[in-house]
């Protein structure tokens, strides 16, 4: 008994696995197409399972019968096409080399002599590429079916057949975006990338986001055998810009971008500078042991001349220069040997020069698209994400670049204006994209924009309208929600608060603006607080501004502001009071906090310590409580 029941599941695993083996009858090689349709769904399901396992198993030998899958991509049963199309896609991830197949090459030396296990080789890599080239082929036809190829194929177009061609354009888009994500080196990879990088913007939400889910994790992939792909997805986003309005765009579409990965340590200004180091290193070492050596032969001669006095002195001199020279001439050959090492070892991981020009050609796609939509003459629904997007590779690119980039940004925050004051405009975010133009500006020129050593008197300007705008224009004060006060805070520290110097009576024209402000604010207490906070710091920072907190300056005459003039330099605000302000700001409020910092300023008292240690945007979330 007990032996019946060890042979019984045996037995039945023989009739699980009997299914593909029966269907060759007579020693044939494949199974023909006609006896597929005879078999039930559950076989099909169970056939689908074996031919995959058996091919996994040993691909040399069953490679052969990818084509009964093939043959299943033609059921009427949208199950068992998925179920083969996903099979199919499992078995190029399994059995494919890591390596491009050149097959011109393998057939040429299948023509010649060679040995039977080098044969066996390159004829499963044949077929490999053979299966693999009409298995895409399929898959594309799949994946941009039209409903109304239903009537070539002798089908009536209703509900059905559309459901059904939905399903396959599906099945394609996904298989075709599988294969690019884990078999981004082999052959086809490049036509792979360029097809599917425009399901980004299909109708059917379904591969809208199969598309951009695996586009993403591609563009954020730090492997550096993926950067040549890279390069293909973003030249194709940019055709895709140049021909697609804005609105049939995904809302991510900057986000996905803004998301590649790129090694900092192979681009090019950073790797020329890095060899110029060394080689400066080297040379001057090389010098330096010369220079030593020289100075080892002048103590030769002098102890030469010291060995009639003193025959031990000169012992010990020669020792020490013995000494002295073995040391130095070692340390120069373990920094040649360090640099030489170091170099072979780059050279054995990837091609610094490939890499080099792949981040290059990346960069490139990403300011095309970058420029492309801040130069639109209408405001862009991806210009914050441009303007994040700019703030994160600016120090990655060449300076020249940074120059021309600065220009347009400059350029772009000017034509914003008039999209900000317009009333009833479409654009309801208008200010929040000019402040976000001018802060990346301020940005550039705080970080790799140092280089130029420029006076930003554009971008002093381009903020200054903004402050201007916001007191005299009621519908753009109106566009200043918590967002646009984040920018706000933002440009004020760094253009103000950081190592930045501007003149006085640019930063009394702010001072003066920012009190104006302040006034208007008494519904928004956090954000009131904070604009003090900073008139508080300025002050701080620029003693020859607290002329501005006297009050017998009345404002007539000579101590008037120039409320036209749209110059900072030029308002005259340094010769004017800010007391009347503060002072309806302090007996406005019943907040004790705004009205103790109108007191210290007044009184040009200090803060806290506690509070002068703070930035502004830590200020700002700190004081959240008040509303």
């Amino acid at each position: 008994m007990g032996k019946n029941k060890q042979d019984k599941p045996s037995k039945e695993g023989e009739t699980n696995k009997s299914l593909f083996h029966s269907l060759l009858k007579n020693e044939r090689l494949v199974i023909e197409k006609k006896e597929l349709n005879s078999l039930s769904l559950m076989q099909l399901t169970q056939l689908i399972e074996e031919i995959s396992q058996e091919i996994i198993a040993k691909p040399e030998a069953n490679i052969i019968h990818m084509q009964t899958l093939f043959h299943l991509l033609e059921k009427d049963s949208i199950l068992i096409v998925k179920l083969s199309a996903y099979s199919i896609v499992e078995i190029f991830k399994d059995i494919t080399p890591l390596y491009k197949i050149n097959f011109k090459e393998s057939q040429e030396k299948l023509a010649t002599k060679i040995t039977k296990e080098e044969r066996q080789v390159i004829q499963t890599e044949c077929r490999i590429y053979e299966f693999y080239e009409k298995y895409i082929k399929l898959m594309a036809y799949f994946a941009k079916l039209k409903n109304k190829e239903a009537k070539n194929l002798g089908q009536e177009v209703n509900e059905e057949t559309k459901q059904q061609f939905n399903q396959l354009r599906r099945i394609g888009t996904k298989c075709l975006l599988e294969l690019l994500k884990h078999l981004y080196h082999f052959n086809f990879a490049k036509e792979i990338a360029e097809f599917v990088t425009h399901k980004l913007v299909s109708v059917d939400k379904k591969v809208r986001d199969s598309a951009i889910e695996i586009i993403t994790s591609i563009l954020s992939d730090p492997t550096h055998s993926i950067y040549e792909i890279k390069v293909v997805i973003l030249n194709e986003m940019g055709k895709i810009l140049n021909t697609t309005t804005e609105k049939d765009l995904p809302d991510d579409f900057i986000e996905i971008v803004g998301c590649v990965e790129i090694d900092t340590k192979f681009l090019k200004k950073d790797f020329d500078e890095d060899k110029r180091k060394k080689a400066i290193e080297y040379k001057k070492a090389k010098r330096q042991f010369y220079k030593d050596k020289e100075k080892e032969k002048g103590n030769v001669k002098n102890s030469k001349k010291r060995k009639l006095e003193n025959a031990k002195g000169e012992k010990d001199d020669i020792d020490q220069v013995k000494s002295m020279k073995g040391v130095d001439k070692n340390e120069l050959k373990k920094m040649k040997k360090e640099l030489r090492e170091e170099l072979e070892e780059q050279d054995a991981e990837i091609d610094p020069k490939l890499l080099i020009k792949y981040n290059a050609q990346i960069l490139e796609k990403v300011y095309y698209i970058y420029f492309k939509l801040i130069k639109r003459p209408s405001p862009t629904k991806f210009f914050t994400s441009v303007m994040d997007g700019i703030v994160k590779f600016i120090h990655m690119i060449d300076v020249n670049l940074i120059w021309d980039l600065i220009g347009c940004l400059q350029k772009s925050a000017q034509n914003m204006r008039q999209y900000t004051n317009k009333k009833g405009g479409d654009d309801k975010m208008a200010l929040h994209k000019r402040m976000h133009c001018i802060y990346t500006v301020e940005a550039i020129l705080n970080g790799p924009g140092q280089v130029f050593d420029v006076d930003d008197k554009e971008a002093i300007l381009n903020f200054f309208h903004v402050m201007i705008d916001l007191n005299k224009i009621p519908h753009v004060f109106d566009q200043l929600s918590q967002k646009e006060e984040l920018v706000l805070i933002k440009i004020l520290e760094i253009m103000f608060l950081k190592k930045r110097q501007f003149s006085y009576e640019s930063v009394a024209s702010f001072v003066k603006e920012l009190a104006k402000l302040a006034i208007k604010l008494n519904d928004r207490k956090q954000f009131q607080y904070t604009v003090l906070f900073v008139i508080k710091m300025l002050f701080s920072k620029h003693s020859k501004i607290n002329r501005m907190l006297d009050s017998d300056n009345d404002g007539f005459g000579l101590n008037r502001y120039n409320e036209r003039i749209e110059d900072p330099q030029s308002t005259n605000a340094i010769n004017t009071s800010i007391h009347e302000e503060l002072t309806k700001v302090q007996t406005s409020q019943n907040t004790p906090e705004i009205k103790n910092i109108c007191k210290k300023i007044l009184e040009s008292a200090p803060l806290h310590p506690s509070l002068s240690t703070l930035s502004v945007q830590d200020f700002y979330n700190k004081h959240s409580n008040l509303k």
